[in-house]
């Protein structure tokens, strides 16, 4: 009895584990896709792609970094911000989407220090 409990659990692990990886993967190529979309000036099509590795794999830094990078060279500030701020929340150690984000900032009248050009902003 306890063996078949035993081999239940490890099993559910096993498939838990290779549902993410393969979430991953699909999330992994979605980039891929977009990357070559834009890099061809299809920037819709690309945004589709980033926003769909998003749904493939919610915890992808990755995806949401590409997605704000995106999104701020169609100056689309605020949801370049909310995309870069994702990228931070999933992988706080990576500087690249610190510096994105404090590129973003000024573009759009915030400024680092929280002066600005007086529009307020209220992030959470």
């Amino acid at each position: 009895m306890k063996k078949t409990v035993l081999l239940t659990t490890i099993t559910s692990l096993l498939l838990l584990l290779a549902s993410a990886s393969l979430a991953s993967e699909d999330a992994s190529k979605l980039i891929a896709e977009g990357n070559r979309l834009w890099s061809e000036n299809k920037v819709e099509d690309a945004e589709v792609s980033f926003k769909k590795a998003i749904e493939a794999d919610p915890d992808s830094p990755e995806a949401y970094g590409r997605l704000g990078a995106l999104l701020m060279v169609q100056n689309r500030g605020d949801d370049a911000i909310a995309a870069y701020q994702e990228a931070i929340t999933r992988d706080s150690e990576n500087a690249k989407y610190f510096a994105a984000l404090q590129y973003c900032l000024p573009a759009q009248g915030i400024s680092c220090d929280g002066k600005g050009d007086g529009r307020t902003r209220n992030r959470t």
